[in-house]
């Protein structure tokens, strides 16, 4: 009854009348009234009544329209709510103003003033003003130190961190410890300032994402990672004084090398539970026994590993120093309060200020069947703000978790009110505005793209938060767009985004103008706000500051007189990588032309021929891969080293382990993941991997529907011919880790069948 009644609330005026009219009753009246009625055809009515619609009527939220209508330069629009309205109206007509000190601590530049280049696309980007220093991670495992400087960032150091690449980062509420999960199974520990890494934990499981916690000032660290596969999240002490061993094997996988691997896939031993009780109780201690199991092969640092606060893998964490509480929410939309400290509980007064979820918003996004992508916490711990798969921005009151704002900034919504005549993205073209809307499609699919964030300011006055207009600073007082930063570039859609606001202190090692005769006084610094972002498929990262691109070169030139040249909006982006001569800035492209490529291939086995149509114009760069690798007589010889009834046969393996295999350029290549191409029946041929990013020569065909797999793995064609060959090896008996006793393998791959 709570969550239905909590479902109920959510619903607006429209949606109200509805749900009425659906029961027989034609009603008019106001949102409360409406509320009313429905409540009381169900049976609730008096104090519970009360109580349900109370949270509701302190919320607040805003529509996109009125965000999305200013177009970063309209007047301020104050968020309606049914129950509120005239109060609204008379904030709308005399909005707040921001004060000039918090806007000039903005970067508000049209243009990005600066880009800098990973060798694969950027994943994550962190920035911290308590150590200058700015952190840039991508799918192929590496990890960047940037130190902030009077203007523009130097680099400082790099890690190849994670095998598989880089799934979680996070940085200390000090900036001087950063913490990253990768596709192999494991946590590195850094230290910031001394451009170090200074600890490693095997955690047996892929980190969706990571946050720094402490549960009082005098309190250690402890890092919370949640495990991707599960809803499970575990608290770490990194500085306990044991050392996990690194070759040590793991609970999911062979020692060494994390297996290229396809996801999800959970068997159940045969025989139903006798009753609930006993179901409840193996469960149970299946789940100690993992624990168990995680803190021995941890050598001491697993502090808890939390089984009951979600149902759903978590996909997002923030830490409320405030009230030393964290914040997550997971793949269905549940968004959970609970404490950083021991015993590790559902937060309840006076850390909060209610009882009852339902008397808060934490179920909006779950009502929509959203995703919770990202979480932020306001700098005085008042607020905290989400974004989520349904493309809605939300602002939470951290003690009461009532909804504040909420901004809708889907597709359809922004294209809308800013591409038409004098909109915003007025001055993209039609194919700019197109490959924006097929990188929105692929952030919102989820694993393919490094997911879009929500910042707040360090005043707590406004948040920033990515879009497909570009990056919008909105101001949460009056609903005013302040900023739209990067709305004229191009393609370019940017997602995961970090906020800089501090003064840069010149270190001797990193300054670049000295002054004269010794060190630096730091005299002559002063604040360079800068937002630092990535975007969907690119390996670059741009700068946002409150310059205009060239316009500091320009300065320079004119103060160095007649022969002095000043540097154009061209050269913004820094090569510091190679680049290979097929490479353009954006996602890897396929080196030949889709029509030339093979459209079928016969995969030859000691069991007989399977024959697959390949789909070489929706995912041109997998089957170049397969195609070029089979050519040249990489698969001759390989066995199918997995076979699960059911389920799947893996192959393409010449270690013959899942460990194995490369792709046709050497290393690992990215996802294509298209919206028709779907697990949804027998015989899809598809890319096995360790996670985002993490192609090589293995792949799989299944042998009944996995949607699991959708947006997991890339599929490139389909059986044709020879589905019963398929059936016959998976039927062959299997031992250890799935592998058939008696090897069946493949002969060769034909492509040339046309």
């Amino acid at each position: 009854m709570e969550e239905l009644v909590a479902e109920l609330s959510a619903l607006d005026t429209d949606q109200l009348r509805t749900a009425l009219k659906e029961h027989g009753i034609d009603a008019e009246g106001t949102r409360e009234e409406l509320l009313r009625q429905l409540f009381a055809g169900l049976g609730i009515e008096g104090e519970a009544a009360d109580a349900a619609i109370r949270p509701q009527k302190r919320a607040r939220d805003a529509t996109a329209d009125d965000a999305a209508a200013d177009g970063g330069e309209g007047d301020a629009k104050r968020a309606r709510s049914d129950d509120d309205a005239d109060a609204a109206a008379a904030a709308a007509a005399a909005p707040a103003r921001i004060p000039r000190a918090v806007l000039d601590l903005l970067p508000n530049a049209d243009l990005y003033e600066k880009s800098y280049m990973h060798r694969a696309p950027v994943t994550h980007v962190l920035a911290s003003a308590r150590s200058d220093m700015v952190v840039t991670c991508s799918s192929d495992g590496a990890v960047k130190l940037w130190a902030k400087l009077e203007e523009g960032l130097e680099f400082a150091k790099g890690f190849f961190a994670h095998r598989g690449g880089v799934t979680a980062a996070a940085l200390s509420q000090d900036g001087l410890r950063l913490a990253t999960g990768g596709a192999d199974k494991s946590v590195k520990v850094f230290d910031v300032k001394a451009l170090d890494m200074v600890g490693l934990v095997e955690v047996a499981c892929v980190p969706s994402c990571a946050v720094w916690t402490k549960a009082g000032p005098s309190a250690p660290d402890r890092l919370v990672v949640a495990d991707s596969g599960s809803p499970a999240v575990l608290v770490l002490n990194p500085d306990a004084s044991a050392v996990s061993a690194p070759g040590a094997p793991l609970a999911t996988a062979s020692a060494g090398a994390a297996p290229r691997d396809t996801e999800g896939e959970t068997r159940v031993a045969a025989g139903p539970a006798k009753t609930l009780a006993a179901a409840k109780a193996a469960e149970a201690a299946a789940a100690a026994k993992a624990t168990d199991e995680q803190a021995a092969r941890m050598g001491g640092k697993l502090v808890a590993r939390l089984t009951s606060l979600h149902r759903a893998p978590v996909t997002a964490m923030a830490f409320n120093a405030a009230n030393g509480c964290v914040i997550s929410g997971d793949e269905r939309g549940v968004i959970e309060v609970w404490t950083a400290a021991a015993p590790f509980q559902p937060a309840r007064p006076p850390a909060v200020n209610f009882t009852l979820r339902t008397e808060t918003a934490l179920f909006d996004v779950a009502k929509r069947r959203a995703r919770v992508s990202s979480v932020a916490v306001a700098g005085d711990g008042s607020m905290f703000a989400t974004t989520s798969s349904d493309s809605v921005v939300r602002v939470f009151d951290a003690r009461t978790c009532a909804l504040m704002r909420a901004y809708d900034e889907s597709a359809a919504t922004i294209v809308k009110a800013l591409a038409g005549k004098g909109g915003a993205l007025a001055s993209l073209s039609k194919e700019d505005l197109a490959a924006r809307s097929a990188a929105e499609e692929r952030l919102l699919a989820g694993p393919g793209a490094p997911q879009g964030n929500v910042a707040f300011d360090e005043s707590g006055r406004l948040v920033a938060y990515s879009t497909l207009a570009g990056v919008k600073v909105v101001a949460l007082e009056g609903n005013r767009v302040v900023a739209l930063l990067g709305a004229a570039e191009g393609p370019t859609r940017f997602s995961a985004m970090a906020l800089y606001q501090g003064t840069p202190r010149v270190h001797a090692a990193h300054r670049r103008h000295r002054v004269a005769g010794g060190a630096a006084t730091g005299l002559d610094a002063r604040p360079d706000p800068t937002l630092v972002a990535a975007a969907v498929g690119s390996k670059r990262f741009f700068l946002f500051t409150r310059r205009e691109p060239g316009q500091a070169a320009a300065a320079a030139a004119q103060e160095g007189g007649e022969g002095a040249v000043a540097a154009g909006a061209e050269d913004r982006d820094e090569f510091n990588e190679a680049v290979e001569e097929d490479e353009g800035d954006g996602a890897d492209s396929s080196k030949v032309d889709p029509a030339s490529l093979p459209r079928r291939a016969a995969i030859r086995t000691t069991m007989g021929d399977i024959v697959v149509e390949l789909f070489p114009t929706l995912a041109p760069r997998t089957v170049e891969n397969f195609c070029g690798l089979a050519d040249k007589g990489y698969y001759d010889g390989v066995i199918f080293h997995r076979v699960i009834a059911g389920f799947m046969l893996q192959t393409g393996d010449p270690e013959g382990n899942g460990t194995g295999g490369e792709s046709l350029w050497g290393g690992m290549f990215e996802d294509e993941f298209h919206p028709s191409l779907r697990h949804n029946a027998p015989g899809i041929l598809s890319m096995a991997n360790a996670g985002p990013g993490t192609n090589g020569s293995q792949f799989f065909i299944t042998v009944a529907p996995t949607p699991h797999l959708d947006n997991k793995h890339s599929i490139f064609g389909r059986v044709v011919s020879g589905m019963d060959v398929a059936r016959a090896i998976e039927k062959v008996r299997t031992g250890a880790s799935d592998k058939p006793l008696k090897p069946v393998s493949i002969f060769t791959i034909d492509t040339d069948l046309d």
